[in-house]
């Protein structure tokens, strides 16, 4: 059996549980993680290379993280742990058994040596190895009658004894089998499987309940009857209310706001990316959608307006799809000639009622476009209008000409508070190359993309389940706002690589709340990340707002339980587009209701803490301030406030000034946070760097030295380590490393017999040790 060889210590997870305060009165939620098999990109230590992956990112609506696949044994990948752990989320391995094919494995794991279970303890030795938090038994596989008590006994065994090895471990039991042995979904806690639930930490039932069966199982429960988990397919396969984004038509049975019958197991959340998505914008959307009721609607798919060609034999259907790795779109080249394109599409005729589009929904457009060789700064242009009934003009966007390059690249921007009356979209672009040669050669071009983000909300997991605040043990607490994907990577507003990346270890704490206005004009802000420009990582957050003159918004992003008290410096970075006077700061407010105010201006209020100092790097800002005087108290929300800095003068938040001027429209990206309890420092260099090669079969064909070059070292700073950059002589990225070793694949030794690297350790803080060169050699 898989249990037998499972020692892997690049996949042992280094980032210790992080504890929330618990309420026993809460219900708890259930993730449980089933897409296409899993062990997909996230398997990968050193991350992999499409943006568009599941990256899940509320965790403060769960509390339990189920990783499941159909092998035997499912032991979590350390990323999703290490993320989980960061957040306060338990991490369960799975072990299951199917059908004819179990049946073995079944009576093996009931092997016993006098009072103990050998499979057993060798299942908590593999959860205490990779710090994980226990397991989830699915026995799909049936037992013969007289196996039972031996069942119930391996079970209660290792429930007990990983308590005792793992405090606060969980031993979950899948509705499957039942007394008599046979695999018999019951969708409810009756007497048929209520001795396994007695026997562990808790039961997840099958999806096929209804009401009467729930309320049944509350009952029977007790005290208990958190511990039972009632399933929600997300597919929809024979659950209540039907899944997907009818989920909140379960959870309104379940979870009764006065008194909850069960806690809550969530399967297959994955189906957001799996069948609602066609790119990582619509999967961003998608997933708010589905957790917090954010509704939005793909404006350009639903439109059967057909495009009006300019030059129409200049255009040319390709095989070139965008690198966001989502579905296959159609994707066309452009000649020598410039090749227009245009449509108007009247929202009335997609249902959008004057009410609605009235209230000015965030609208975002995008399209991707590249270069064709030889020369690919080929040419390109993107006009957008907003027109009215009439056909007036509402709002307008000009792109100008661009420059294509040889990578593909987004052109997109965003429109908000533009006002009433909008019912047409008009879209018109086109390209042409550069050299002026017959064919096609010219500027290639997506398919476009309309996303209009509803004001009306839908139904969602957020009305029925409380967000978790982050709990933040130990300080520093450190954003960039990186979900841990990207279409690049930068460093301090600097791109290191252009290349799409994922990696769940580089997931940031992200905003408990989208779009929680505090003070202010409620739809007068639109937050988003945005994969275009990043301080630290693959995204920022784009807020674009409208502030009335002399008056100010602030904007929930965290909900935090900080156990550790303010002593040392607040950095703050951000950058606001070229158009806008937009000007930024943070609020805290305390554990006792008090509010503290970090602005860059000193205002009449005691609780306004100016900056310290101000710095700039590249187009960002970034300002510091000292938080000594707060150094007793904790605090319990992070909230931003953005405003005017040329009229605002009061933070009276009852009767804030209204002034004559001009409403200030603008965007600003936020693009780090940083509490920590003392000045940070650069970290320590590695040691004892040992490289190998190995031959790389690419050599026999292409007929030159090709040698995968492998690369280990030792890391005094392991638990300050963010990740350490290997770069090449050049000093151009190659990769991250997650762990003390890496693979640089395909190197190629032409001409020389030694090459050059480098190692640079970024810390926590984002401080990098000072480059490490070395090198590698071939006989």
């Amino acid at each position: 059996m898989e249990l037998e060889h499972y020692s892997h210590p690049n996949w042992i997870c280094h980032t210790p549980l992080k504890q929330r305060t618990k309420n026993h009165k809460e219900p708890q939620v259930i993730h449980c993680h089933d897409m296409a098999g899993n062990y997909l990109e996230d398997r990968l230590i050193h991350g992999g290379t499409s943006s568009y992956v599941y990256n899940f990112k509320y965790w403060q609506f769960i509390d339990i993280f189920i990783y499941f696949s159909h092998d035997r044994i499912t032991i979590p990948p350390p990323s999703w742990t290490s993320v989980a752990h960061k957040n306060g989320v338990k991490v369960l391995g799975t072990f299951i058994t199917e059908w004819e094919g179990g049946l073995a494995d079944n009576s093996l794991l009931l092997t016993q040596q006098g009072d103990t279970f050998p499979y057993a303890d060798q299942m908590i030795e593999i959860a205490k190895f990779y710090q994980f938090d226990g397991w989830f038994f699915n026995f799909e596989s049936h037992f013969s009658p007289d196996q039972i008590p031996n069942l119930l006994k391996f079970l209660q065994y290792i429930t007990q004894k990983i308590h005792q090895v793992l405090p606060g471990s969980l031993i979950l039991w899948y509705d499957s089998v039942i007394t008599t042995g046979k695999v018999a979904w019951q969708n409810a806690l009756n007497p048929l499987n209520k001795i396994f639930f007695d026997g562990c930490d808790g039961i997840f039932l099958n999806y096929g309940w209804n009401e009467k069966l729930i309320s049944e199982s509350s009952s029977l429960a007790g005290e208990r009857k958190l511990d039972v988990f009632t399933g929600i397919d997300i597919f929809g396969r024979g659950t209540f209310g039907g899944g997907g984004f009818q989920t909140h038509k379960a959870l309104e049975v379940i979870h009764n706001q006065s008194n909850p019958l069960t806690s809550i197991a969530l399967f297959a959340p994955g189906w957001t990316l799996e069948c609602q998505s066609q790119n990582r914008k619509t999967f961003d959307l998608t997933e708010s959608k589905y957790w917090t009721g954010r509704n939005f609607i793909n404006v350009m798919a639903m439109s059967n307006t057909p495009w009006d060609f300019q030059n129409k034999e200049g255009w040319k259907q390709t095989e070139e799809v965008p690198p966001h790795g989502g579905k296959k779109e159609e994707s066309w080249v452009t000649s020598f000639k410039w090749c227009k394109r245009s449509k108007v599409i009247d929202l009335y005729e997609l249902g959008l009622s004057e009410l609605v589009l009235n209230d000015s929904p965030v609208l975002n457009f995008s399209v991707w476009i590249k270069g064709t060789p030889p020369n690919t700064a080929d040419f390109y242009f993107l006009k957008i209008t907003l027109l009215d009934t009439q056909k007036n003009v509402i709002e307008s966007y000009d792109s100008g000409i661009l420059t294509t390059s040889s990578e593909w690249e987004t052109v997109e921007t965003t429109m908000a508070n533009y006002g009433t009356g909008l019912r047409y979209i008009s879209w018109e672009d086109g390209g042409k190359d550069v050299e002026y040669w017959g064919g096609h050669y010219g500027a290639v071009i997506s398919s476009p993309s309309i996303l209009l983000v509803h004001p009306e909300r839908i139904g969602s997991i957020s009305d029925y389940v409380k967000p978790r605040a982050i709990p933040i043990n130990t300080l520093p607490f450190i954003t960039s706002f990186n979900q841990g994907v990207g279409n690049a990577f930068s460093l301090f507003g600097k791109t290191l690589s252009e290349k799409p990346w994922n990696n769940l270890f580089d997931q940031d704490y992200l905003p408990t709340h989208e779009n929680l206005v505090i003070t202010g004009q409620t739809n007068s802000i639109h937050t988003e990340y945005d994969y275009k420009r990043m301080y630290h990582g693959g995204s920022s957050l784009k807020m674009v707002t409208s502030i009335l003159p002399g008056r100010y918004s602030v904007v929930r992003l965290f909900d935090v339980e900080m156990s550790a008290p303010m002593s040392g410096p607040l950095n703050v970075c951000y950058v606001s587009s070229n158009d806008t006077k937009l000007d930024v700061g943070l609020v805290f407010e305390l554990d006792n209701s008090q509010k503290i105010y970090f602005l860059p201006q000193t205002l009449s209020d005691p609780n306004c803490i100016p900056p310290c100092k101000t710095e700039t790097e590249g187009r960002w800002t970034k300002r510091t301030f000292q938080t000594d005087s707060l150094k007793n108290l904790l605090i319990h929300h992070i909230d931003i406030i953005l405003f005017d800095p040329t009229t605002l003068n009061t933070l009276n938040t009852k009767e804030p000034t209204t002034q004559e001027g001009t409403t200030l429209k603008g965007q600003l990206n936020l693009g780090y946070i940083e509490i920590t309890p003392s000045l940070p420092v650069p970290p320590q260099q590695v040691s004892n760097i040992i490289t190998h090669t190995t031959w790389n079969k690419k050599s026999t064909t292409l007929g030159e030295p090709i040698f995968d070059v492998i690369i280990s070292w030792q890391n005094q700073n392991n638990k300050q380590t963010k990740y350490v950059l290997i770069k090449d002589e050049q000093q151009k990225l190659i990769g991250r490393a997650f762990s003390n070793s890496f693979v640089i694949p395909e190197v190629h030794f032409p001409s020389q017999t030694k090459k050059v690297f480098s190692l640079q350790v970024v810390n926590e803080h984002y401080l990098s040790s000072d480059p490490q060169s070395f090198e590698v050699s071939i006989q």
